[in-house]
């Protein structure tokens, strides 16, 4: 009994130092721990209602805001302190899911905000780049149904966005 209680003070004193180094914050919500490439994140898939995330999220976003670019509208829902931001059509489907959180991974392949574009490639290729300023560009896996926002300086992920297979 004495044996078990030290391996589960171990299994957890190493997942904190684990999340630790990746600079992880504990999510509260375990079930979006995990990217599904063109799937969506954890419990919430793409396709979803924009009351169908609130459900499954188990709270109200810590904000929202309409988006008009053109003709088109986007409902923006943000969980700021999970670094998690849903984006519904203005039929209020879910269409991208935006992730700035060290903490959730992709699926299966361990790429996470902060990953190296090195990383990318050895698991995904190049992929199709777009410049998006001087500083970041954008790499688009439509495929996967993935993309990411890369900080050229540090050459490092700032952003995963889910979004369907092409």
């Amino acid at each position: 009994m004495r044996l078990l209680g030290i391996i589960s003070v171990a299994v957890i004193l190493s997942f904190f130092a684990i999340t630790w180094c990746h600079g992880a914050e504990p999510l509260e919500n375990k079930s979006i721990a995990v990217i599904k490439p063109g799937v969506g994140l954890g419990n919430i898939k793409l396709g979803d209602t924009l009351t169908d995330v609130i459900k499954k999220m188990g709270r109200k976003p810590s904000d929202g805001k309409t988006v008009q670019t053109g003709s088109q509208t986007e409902y923006w829902l943000n969980y700021a302190d999970l670094g998690v931001t849903f984006i519904f059509n203005e039929k209020q489907v879910l269409s991208r899911i935006v992730v700035t959180n060290p903490g959730i991974t992709v699926q299966q392949k361990g790429i996470r905000i902060n990953s190296s574009t090195e990383d990318i490639n050895k698991i995904y290729g190049q992929g199709t780049f777009k410049s998006l300023s001087n500083k970041y560009e954008q790499r688009i896996y439509e495929k996967e149904g993935l993309n990411f926002t890369i900080n050229k300086d540090l050459n490092k992920i700032e952003t995963i966005t889910i979004e369907q297979k092409r």
